[in-house]
């Protein structure tokens, strides 16, 4: 067994060269062991085929995960800066908001002080008509 070559056949590991079946008066192999040999030969290439079929099989899948894995990191990526997007966009509105009541606010004060403004005028305005009306009686009666 320590020189001969051990091969997988049908799932059984096997020593080639006790598969020979020697002929007791030629000392040659028969045909029967040639025929095993050229059939195990058809075997391993088709294993061979098989086996580099598998691999192709295999790197492609290899290919495609690779092409998930890079989406999954790029959608990460995406998801990332939307999240920020939305914070963004969280804060504007807060801002927005607060500056809303700031400005209604800010209204009801300028209203207020426009109503105050109106009726200061409105008194001023009466009393220049008072004072107006007063220097013409006055003028009236002093010419006459």
């Amino acid at each position: 067994m320590e020189n001969s070559t051990r091969i997988f056949r049908n799932s059984n590991i096997y020593d080639s060269n006790t598969d020979l079946i020697s002929d007791k008066k030629s000392n040659r192999p028969s045909i029967t062991g040639f025929r095993e040999s050229k059939i195990f030969v058809h075997e391993i290439v088709d294993q061979k085929a098989y086996l580099d079929m598998r691999t192709m099989e295999l790197e492609q899948i290899k290919k495609v995960a690779t092409q998930i894995k890079d989406l999954t990191v790029g959608m990460k990526s995406e998801l990332e800066e939307q999240g920020r997007n939305v914070e963004k966009i969280d804060r504007n509105v807060s801002e927005v908001k607060l500056n809303v009541i700031k400005a209604e606010l800010e209204i009801e004060e300028a209203n207020k002080i426009s109503k105050s403004d109106s009726k200061r005028y409105g008194c001023l305005i009466i009393i220049i008509l008072i004072l107006l009306t007063f220097i013409g009686l006055m003028c009236f009666f002093i010419l006459k």
